[in-house]
């Protein structure tokens, strides 16, 4: 006998909840809760999953309440993207630097100072996404600073090809 979708709801409350190990067992979401798919009753077998706070916002599903996580706020996003910002503009340096001292002595150091830097600007634009657990603005981030990251290594690319040239 099928049940509706609210009465499997309430069932998933009313059980201790387990984390979902089994992918076969696909779940919906709602809330923090998964549902199976179906709406027949849960059988002992069926994986009922809570999903970790942390791990919300990284899972597909339908939320009837809001996010768990809530996102940076205005000011805190702003001092992390100006930090990006300026990891970006050295490293940029450094890639000049190094492409200036192609074919000299100073080549090596230049090369490292700029693969490093570049490491680390890339390294703090992940983290900032990493952290950022709303959606639009993590996609506002990525629109307007993704590109900024394939330049970056795609000039440190560039740079030590041309020195094997």
């Amino acid at each position: 006998m099928r049940t509706s979708i609210l009465s499997s709801y309430r069932r998933v409350l009313a059980q201790k909840p387990t984390i979902l190990t089994d992918a076969s067992k696909l779940k919906v979401g709602i809330g923090r809760f998964c549902i199976p798919l179906t709406t027949s009753p849960p059988s002992s077998s069926d994986n009922l999953a809570f999903l970790a706070t942390a791990r919300l916002n990284s899972y597909r599903s339908f939320h009837t309440s809001p996010p768990l996580l809530s996102k940076l706020s205005d000011d805190d996003l702003r001092s992390r993207l100006n930090d990006f910002q300026d990891l970006f503009v050295e490293a940029r340096l450094c890639i000049e630097d190094a492409q200036d001292s192609v074919e000299t002595t100073y080549y090596d150091e230049d090369a490292d100072a700029a693969k490093e830097a570049v490491e680390e600007a890339v390294k703090c634009f992940e983290d900032l996404i990493a952290d950022i657990t709303d959606l639009e603005q993590k996609n506002s981030v990525l629109r307007s600073n993704g590109l900024k990251v394939e330049q970056l290594k795609g000039e440190l690319q560039l740079m030590l090809h041309a020195d094997h040239h």
